[in-house]
């Protein structure tokens, strides 16, 4: 399938362009294969957004006969500690063939996210409970996470620089995953581990504000605040590191992704002009495969966040 040269101008043709890469089974398509669990996630919540509620559940049933897939596996995620089994992919292999692919601390991330939007449908639906389909992955899951949150080293010397902001943007994932699940499981041990996520993320943010970094090496990290909100999006550390954002023209940035989060970001501080600049260097850019997915979504989150909605934490 062919891929816009520009990213679409408005709500609408932002949707349109969302739904096009959806396939029947609820997998969104990115470049020549099944797009990565982040990606799909942002695009099914952002059609969720756009009133597409059907298409954002037939994501969620895809996604979780994925995990439920990179589960059984690896025996139930037995024996793979730190939640190394989960799937930050799944992409066609050559011959059509697919599988999941094990990411590790990136496959953590994007079950978080996942989780995240996966509550926010559930919320957005009035549903009261995980559908029975769903309760299996998402309890492996979050077994896998916790377990991560519970495997963090102690006392050793924290990675710096851009390590440290792709780690704590993961991190800022798994917490946002993890505390969304409480409200369907009550996960009794939650508390102290989300403390240990929540006190490097921050440490991190605060570090990015201060640090000599490109713009586009910070801006994962704004999910932190928006719109995860492990770190108050209105406290001084998130507002230092938007400052910091803003102390850098879009001009020449080709963070497609990192520059939709960031116009968001920048829309729930109240710095709406900003924020268009943002938008407007988006429509320079030609993104593809699974960029060009995520930032369609975000976009689109954007776009219902310049006229409200409870978009911002």
């Amino acid at each position: 399938m062919a891929e816009p040269d520009r990213l679409p101008a408005g709500a609408e043709a932002l949707a349109a362009a969302l739904r096009a890469r959806q396939r029947a089974n609820g997998a969104f398509l990115a470049g020549e294969g099944r797009a990565p669990l982040t990606a799909g996630a942002w695009a099914a919540w952002a059609l969720d957004l756009a009133g597409e509620g059907e298409r954002a559940r037939a994501f969620h049933l895809w996604a979780g006969r994925l995990l439920r897939r990179a589960a059984e596996g690896a025996g139930g995620g037995r024996g793979r500690a730190g939640g190394a089994w989960l799937p930050s992919a799944y992409r066609l292999a050559p011959g059509g063939r697919g599988g999941p692919e094990a990411g590790g601390l990136s496959g953590a991330a994007a079950t978080g996210t996942w989780l995240w939007t996966l509550a926010r449908h559930l919320e957005r639906h009035g549903l009261a409970a995980v559908p029975g389909r769903l309760a299996q992955p998402v309890r492996a899951a979050v077994t896998a996470l916790l377990e991560l949150a519970g495997a963090l080293p102690e006392g050793e010397e924290e990675p710096a620089g851009v390590a440290a902001a792709e780690r704590a943007a993961a991190l800022a994932a798994v917490f946002a995953g993890l505390n969304a699940m409480d409200r369907w499981f009550a996960l009794a041990p939650l508390a102290g581990r989300l403390v240990r996520l929540w006190k490097e993320v921050s440490a991190a943010v605060e570090a990015a504000a201060s640090a000599v970094l490109p713009a586009a090496v910070r801006a994962p990290l704004l999910v932190a605040g928006v719109p995860f909100d492990v770190v108050d999006p209105r406290g001084a550390a998130y507002r230092a590191l938007l400052e910091r954002q803003l102390g850098e023209s879009p001009a020449g940035r080709r963070d497609a992704v990192g520059l939709a989060l960031e116009a968001w970001a920048l829309l729930c501080a109240g710095r709406p002009e900003a924020a268009e600049e943002r938008r407007v260097r988006l429509t320079e850019l030609e993104p593809a495969g699974e960029e060009g997915l995520a930032t369609l979504a975000l976009a689109l989150v954007a776009e219902r966040a310049r006229s409200g909605g409870g978009l911002c934490p």
